[in-house]
């Protein structure tokens, strides 16, 4: 049995295996920083499953480096969940999320939005929400939906939850509401006269009107990490933005959720997204998909080194 110095010893040579192995990773970390986009240390994105497949990823990345002139990597995943958890990776430098997963990102991990997709003809920089009824309903006001069965996406959709619900609640109108899944679902069963109203985005469709506007939110953003130097950063970002200045361009960004183009953003611009989440008394970790369990497992610190 090994004595007390022979102990002591051996745990000195443990805590200084420890002490360089974090150096050794710090310094590799800050050369990876520093030499992204070059070589074999591209840089990487993170795609959410509501922007792209990886078809989508593939011809992005491609697309970006080529206007970039650096090595650009797009990552598409098959959750919400893995690609919040991959924007807090110190692997990936940026992306695009849905808003909410966004915004938890900026709040746990730091990033930053540098642009916003835009929509439509003329560039549209927000989404409207509208309540809907069928063009024949008697329904005229938003009072005279109390105690009726009214179709919501899911309560981590803007347009198709969040929005109707400060409106519902400003009128202080209590519906019986049913949740469909997507905007897809709600406008069916609207059709089908299962509800008799449905909370989605703004958008002309043959059979239906809007009895109420609910307002507005900006569009989805690109965001980075702030480790990500600045001068790289700016080079993706105009990379992003020369997209849509070709026809093959346009076409790859309209299968990134009907992208027309890029747009410059800061995060003060979703501030209207956290007044819509106070008013309706929502916390922004339960309105993500599993966000309490990922902003806890994002918390917990890293086991100490052996022999500690």
């Amino acid at each position: 049995m090994a004595d007390h110095g022979t102990r002591r010893a051996i745990a000195g040579v443990l805590v200084l295996a420890a002490v360089v192995a974090a150096v050794m990773l710090f310094a590799l970390e800050r050369r990876k920083r520093s030499t992204a986009g070059k070589g074999d240390n591209p840089v990487v994105l993170v795609l959410s499953p509501a922007h792209g497949d990886a078809d989508v990823a593939a011809r992005l990345g491609a697309a970006l480096s080529q206007h970039a002139g650096l090595a650009v990597e797009v990552r598409a995943t098959p959750t919400r969940k893995a690609a919040f958890e991959l924007a807090g990776s110190p692997t990936v430098d940026g992306g695009i999320l849905p808003i909410l997963d966004y915004l938890l990102a900026h709040q746990e991990y730091g990033v930053g939005a540098h642009l916003q997709l835009v929509r439509g003809r003329h560039g549209s920089h927000d989404v409207s929400g509208v309540i809907t009824v069928r063009a024949d309903s008697p329904i005229t006001t938003v009072e005279q939906l109390a105690g009726q069965p009214v179709a919501f996406v899911e309560r981590s959709s803007t347009t198709g939850y969040l929005l109707a619900a400060r409106l519902l609640q400003d009128r202080r109108v209590t519906v019986q509401p049913v949740f469909t899944g997507d905007h897809a679902a709600s406008i069916a069963q609207l059709e089908a006269g299962k509800v008799v109203a449905a909370a989605t985005f703004a958008g002309d469709r043959a059979g239906l009107r809007v009895l109420a506007e609910t307002g507005t939110v900006p569009n989805e953003p690109v965001f980075f990490h702030p480790r990500l130097p600045p001068a790289t950063r700016d080079r993706v970002v105009a990379a992003f933005t020369a997209l849509a200045a070709s026809a093959d361009g346009r076409a790859l960004l309209a299968r990134i959720a009907d992208a027309t183009g890029v747009a410059p953003i800061d995060d003060d611009a979703y501030g209207t997204v956290n007044d819509v989440l106070a008013a309706t008394r929502h916390a922004l970790v339960d309105l993500v998909p599993d966000g309490r369990d990922l902003v806890e497992r994002g918390r917990k610190p890293p086991p100490p080194p052996m022999g500690q």
